[in-house]
């Protein structure tokens, strides 16, 4: 009955795990959707004024300047969007490498207790303890996974330095 409890313990965490997923990846979702809404809006506004502006324009050098200056400023703010996606891109990233890396501690910890706590007399493989076999392997993931999160993490760091680089965005 008591290994019972446990793995429903266990099944009850991972679905607490699911759903903190979940609700980053919806939190997330909601931030990207509001700067890109934001920038929208704020091309749309700048749209208008310029198109305005032309209108009132009556020399070509006059138009072509407008134009420039339109095209300039739509270029800046895109550039600036971009970089804070990946700002927030980035952010994410740490985030989920987080709470994976606290779901596979956790998580392992408490499937080797409770593998342990069923008393299963598993044979020996190749001399080895099964369950030094298991926690090696969830050891050797987790390795995997955070050299995963560190390279992923500076890539996209690597990406936001050569953003702020590039005429017109952030310094």
């Amino acid at each position: 009955m008591k290994t019972q409890n446990n793995l429903a313990q266990l099944q009850q965490k991972q679905l607490e795990n699911a759903m903190k997923f979940t609700q980053m990846a919806i939190d997330n979702t909601q931030r990207l959707l509001a700067l890109q809404i934001e920038t929208a809006k704020a091309l749309f506004e700048e749209g208008a004024r310029s198109t305005q502006a032309l209108l009132a324009a009556q020399a070509p050098e006059e138009q072509l300047k407008l134009r420039q200056e339109f095209a300039q400023k739509s270029a800046e703010k895109i550039m600036g969007c971009i970089n804070e996606i990946a700002q927030l891109t980035v952010k994410a990233q740490a985030e989920l490498n987080r709470l994976v890396s606290e779901a596979i501690t956790t998580g392992s910890q408490e499937w080797t207790q409770a593998m342990q706590s069923m008393g299963t007399n598993l044979p020996k493989m190749g001399g080895e303890d099964p369950m030094k076999a298991v926690q090696s392997a969830i050891d050797q993931s987790r390795a995997v996974l955070e050299q995963m999160s560190k390279m992923t993490t500076e890539a996209w760091q690597n990406m936001i330095s050569g953003a702020q680089q590039q005429p017109g965005g952030k310094k």
